[in-house]
């Protein structure tokens, strides 16, 4: 009888694009622990390296753990796939490098890298730059809400187009950005400079980010990001340019902030922006299984919220508790949550969307084709989605 044994021998190599870090070092950083900032996933500065030990909850980790610098890690593709491992990006994004409007236009148009075209990345001012790695809570969270609109267009799907992460120039060499999801009417085609991509097609009206490791101020800046006005040069006279201001034709935001998931519950919050209203964002709402963080959260969340909006707490859904849970606890609220985010139909969670503005610049409707006032999202069925795919 031969007995045949498999042996499998693991070899530690020193990654070459990153000085004093090994993979296993990189692997090593996605365990988590109090240590870990609830707001945007970071390792606290006061537990970094050496000071980790007097963590009881890192005592798993060992001292010299790095802390990976991404500056110092050559090539996109090999930044991205460092934080793909990582399962995070840093507070504030991480800077790809320089590269030239057109050239990151057509980088990003174009086949390229898997790693890179997998994750989205926006221009700014001369600079590649990252803010997110792809994950299941992300996608199926913005594709819920994409496929709740579609249901209500039943049998009209078609005039809705789903556009996806498409690369979309926010101002001509100055700044591009690429949701996680988007949605576009049938409108007619534009002038190549007032274009989403330089080729015509028009804007998305609604576009939505979602965001887990990147921080709450970050994600409103984005939102914010896409009413820009468009700067264009166009003619004004012979051998004359006039700089004209362009406003931008995306109507809506939705912005969604995940919270990593504590003792089997999770924090949530959806964002929601419209150009051209008196303040932004219209509707801060949190609607997931637990309250939020009151010492990190709240206070990011005062920050952005306009003033008077949903005095004194600056946001809809969610509250904390009132008093310890009932004993015994209700299954259907086991942390006595004020207005908890525990049902389909809960007025406090429909998120509504004009038609008006999702259809804003759209060709006229089909004879015959009646749409409704507005489109409805229950936040419930989203933050269901984000529950099932967060770790």
């Amino acid at each position: 009888m031969i007995l045949l044994y498999h042996i499998v021998v693991v070899k530690m190599i020193p990654c070459p694009n990153i000085s004093c870090t090994s993979l296993f070092d990189i692997i090593a950083l996605r365990r988590r622990c109090k240590c870990v900032d609830d707001e945007n996933d970071d390792i606290k500065p006061s537990h970094r390296h050496d000071r980790r030990a007097s963590c009881p909850d890192c005592t798993t980790r060992r001292s010299t753990d790095p802390v990976v610098d991404f500056n110092r890690i050559n090539g996109w593709s090999n930044k991205i796939d460092c934080m793909r491992e990582l399962g995070y990006v840093p507070e504030g994004g991480v800077d790809l490098g320089p590269i030239e409007f057109d050239d990151f236009v057509a980088r990003r148009q174009k086949d390229g890298d898997q790693s890179e075209f997998k994750s989205r990345i926006w221009f700014r001012n001369g600079r590649g730059w990252i803010y997110e790695v792809p994950s299941m809570e992300h996608e199926y969270s913005a594709n819920k809400v994409i496929s709740r609109i579609h249901q209500q267009l039943h049998p009209n799907q078609d005039l809705l187009s789903v556009g996806g992460s498409s690369t979309l120039i926010l101002q001509l060499g100055h700044s591009c950005a690429e949701p996680h999801q988007s949605l576009r009417p049938l409108r007619p085609n534009v002038p190549n400079i007032h274009s989403a991509n330089g080729h015509g097609r028009p804007y998305p009206t609604l576009v939505i980010e979602t965001a887990k490791s990147q921080s709450l101020p970050v994600l409103h800046q984005k939102c914010m990001d896409y009413f820009m006005d468009r700067v264009v040069a166009i003619p004004a006279a012979p051998g004359v340019s006039a700089v004209v201001a362009v406003p931008s034709t995306i109507r809506i935001v939705i912005g969604i902030k995940i919270y990593r998931r504590h003792n089997g519950t999770f924090a949530m919050l959806v964002l929601y922006y419209q150009n051209g209203a008196a303040a932004n964002p219209v509707r801060i709402i949190s609607c997931g299984t637990a309250f939020l963080d009151p010492n990190n959260t709240i206070p990011r969340v005062n920050a952005i919220s306009p003033p008077g909006y949903a005095a004194p707490h600056g946001y809809e859904g969610v509250m904390p508790p009132v008093g310890p849970p009932p004993v015994p606890a209700n299954p259907a609220n086991p942390l006595n949550l004020q207005n908890p985010c525990n049902a389909l139909g809960l007025p406090h969670y429909q998120l509504q969307i004009p038609t008006v503005e999702l259809f804003n610049g759209a060709a006229p409707l089909p004879p015959g084709v009646i749409l409704p006032l507005f489109y409805v999202v229950d936040l419930h069925s989203i933050q269901q989605v984000a529950n099932d795919e967060l770790p």
